[in-house]
């Protein structure tokens, strides 16, 4: 499991260059990945930096209006 975050954090979490650089397929990393709960964070400040819903309605209102 350290390894598999090291190499995630020296590449940062780019995960085809993680599993190039451990020597296993993307298909395996996303398993071990699952396996020990590892999560991105980029899924973390994605949530975080998404428009309300009434500031996307209004950007669609506009946009269609």
């Amino acid at each position: 499991m350290e390894a598999i975050a090291d190499a995630l954090e020296k590449t940062r979490w780019c995960r085809k260059d993680a599993a190039k650089m451990l020597g296993i397929s993307y298909k395996a990393l996303l398993y071990k990945m699952r396996q020990f709960n590892l999560d991105t964070p980029r899924s973390r400040r994605t949530t975080a930096a998404a428009p309300a819903a009434g500031d996307a309605a209004t950007v669609v209102g506009t946009r269609n209006g």
